[in-house]
């Protein structure tokens, strides 16, 4: 029931995205025929639309910290409506300037607008990197350690059908599974990560494959039935592997989102001052 529900919620963040994207196309392709302007008619109620709901995007981080808007629904629903608001208000600004830049202060908003929502695509990431999922809790290094501990005891006695698998994945879990000490460790050990992965996948998958084809040779084995024990075997592994992989990047992700929430806050107030000076110059100018 919960992959399902896993499965929902991904299918539908995809169609979202898909959606959103098409609708960004399509205002981009029409911007030359000058159907909307800014100052009148839907420009105008797409600039107080977009305004309105990326001003309702502080009420997420007020409901962190206030206890008195408890009343307002919980942290979890508002982060929802959070990532949400993030993605459709820009869109109807985007539309109320008509995809197009003009005087100095609508283009210092607009800039804002765009840097602080690709900002929050990048911190999206970065949070689901170091959670049990978008919406889950916030996850631990303990919590990821044990984990794997747990999952090393479930999976040796089905490794051990292979000689020579077993310790070469908890060789590789026990290299790499160390938390870096410094920023400059974790971007290397980030940027080898990838590889260190391909290498130890193949190492296994050969090791196994020479394995079970002696053992087919052996006890006769159907071909079918080599296939299947191939694949319980890969699939033994890449979950060992994948877990190793979540503990080694934690730290990486864990410090990319510490910067990034930083550097992130500056910019949301920096947005909202830049989008009440220019409503204040259009009315008054």
């Amino acid at each position: 029931m919960i992959k399902i529900k896993e499965r929902v919620r991904k299918g539908s963040s995809t169609g979202f995205a898909i959606l959103t994207v098409l609708i960004i196309a399509v205002g981009w392709r029409l911007r030359g025929y000058e159907l909307i302007t800014a100052e009148r008619g839907v420009g105008y109620v797409c600039g107080i639309i977009g305004f309105v709901l990326m001003s309702i995007l502080l009420l997420y981080p007020l409901r962190k910290r206030v206890r008195a808007l408890e009343m307002i629904g919980g942290v979890k629903t508002w982060f929802r409506i959070h990532m949400l608001l993030g993605i459709i208000g820009p869109v109807f600004i985007l539309y109320h300037c008509n995809f197009q830049v003009g005087s100095f202060n609508s283009n210092v908003a607009l800039f804002s607008m765009v840097i602080v929502s690709v900002s929050g695509i990048f911190g999206r990431f970065f949070y689901a990197r170091i959670h049990h999922g978008l919406y889950g809790q916030r996850a631990t290094l303990v919590d990821l350690r044990r984990q794997l501990e747990e999952q090393k005891e479930e999976l040796s006695p089905q490794l051990d059908l292979v000689p020579g698998l077993r310790e070469k994945l908890f060789a590789y879990s026990d290299r790499v599974i160390d938390p870096p000490r410094t920023l400059g460790e974790s971007i290397r050990r980030r940027a080898l990560t990838d590889w260190q992965v391909l290498r130890v996948k193949w190492t296994a998958s050969r090791l196994a494959q020479r394995s079970l084809a002696e053992s087919s040779a052996k006890h006769h084995w159907s071909d079918k039935r080599l296939r299947q024990m191939n694949w319980q075997m890969r699939r033994k592994s890449d979950q060992l592997i994948r877990q190793t992989r979540k503990v080694a990047e934690f730290g990486f992700y864990e410090r990319l989102f510490v910067l990034w929430h930083i550097f992130h806050i500056p910019l949301v107030y920096m947005l909202f001052i830049a989008a009440v000076i220019h409503i204040v110059a259009v009315h008054l100018y």
